[in-house]
């Protein structure tokens, strides 16, 4: 009667070591993870193709570039049919996007030109929400802009058209989708975006972009049949950002008048010209 008695109970103790390994995993496994997810929501504030976390299995994330400070680096690549044509000293240059509070900075540089706009999102008719500077070359130039006039400078993008699709792509370990850009003239921009809440001060300072809903992570546009040009998401940043980024100092430029419709003129003798399908 003693065997009968306690074999159920040395039975469920035996079964119970079965589950110890098991335990212990999950005791080692559970601060390991969360360190992981730690490092991978923050990284430092950084994230680029070796470290960026897969951003669909990230909570908070689609809201982080709606709420946070940040920049996007993307890198300018150029295949153009004539390898000796001036737009092959475009290729690998670059374009930044910083993004605080309500202010914006674009910067585009290669070796051929380097180029800022600097933006404010301001609902002041009458204040300048846009500053559009020539920084190489001599001499060193920018035009002010107004919020009527910024919007006649982005006019063209008015009655964009945005066509989705089911495609996707990974870029920079975020999953993007990807639609066509159907601009006035009919040309096409193929266009991959993160589908997070946009930035409104982002979308301000890119109207090209308005009806993307998201973070647009890379786009590409042929021109004329004999150039492809690409611009793509190389590094993104939620450091910090330093406000001396933001500040322009008009003293250590000519002033050029902006003149709807008609960029390519100037108010001063052998000033250099922005063309403006370069931004």
């Amino acid at each position: 009667m003693w065997y009968i008695k306690k074999k159920p109970e040395f039975l469920h103790m035996k079964r119970a070591i079965h589950f110890i390994p098991i335990l212990l995993l999950i005791l080692l496994y559970a601060p390991v993870q969360a360190q992981n997810d730690s490092l991978a929501t923050a990284n430092n504030g950084r994230m680029n193709a070796s470290t960026a976390p897969v951003a669909d299995s990230l909570n908070g994330l689609t809201d982080l570039f709606a709420k946070k400070e940040y920049s996007i680096t993307y890198t300018l690549t150029i295949d153009a049919k004539n390898k000796r044509s001036i737009a092959e000293t475009y290729n690998g240059g670059a374009k930044t996007l910083y993004i605080k509070g309500n202010k914006a900075k674009l910067v585009f540089a290669s070796l051929m030109r380097i180029q800022y706009i600097y933006f404010t999102a301001v609902t002041l008719p009458a204040k300048k929400v846009a500053v559009i500077t020539k920084e190489s070359g001599k001499p060193k130039y920018y035009m002010a802009l107004d919020a009527k006039e910024w919007k006649e400078y982005n006019k063209k993008y008015d009655s964009a058209i945005c066509r989705f699709t089911n495609d996707s792509l990974q870029i920079l370990n975020y999953w993007c989708k990807k639609a066509f850009l159907i601009l006035p003239d009919q040309n096409e921009l193929i266009i991959y975006y993160y589908p997070a809440r946009p930035n409104k001060t982002a979308r301000a300072a890119e109207p090209m972009f308005k009806c993307i809903p998201g973070i647009v992570m890379q786009y590409e546009f042929h021109k004329n049949n004999k150039q492809k040009i690409v611009y793509s998401a190389t590094d993104i940043s939620f450091l910090p950002i330093d406000d001396n980024i933001f500040q322009f100092k008009p003293a250590q430029y000519i002033r050029k008048k902006y003149i709807p419709g008609k960029a390519d003129q100037v108010n001063k003798k052998n000033l250099p010209v922005i063309e403006e399908d370069e931004l």
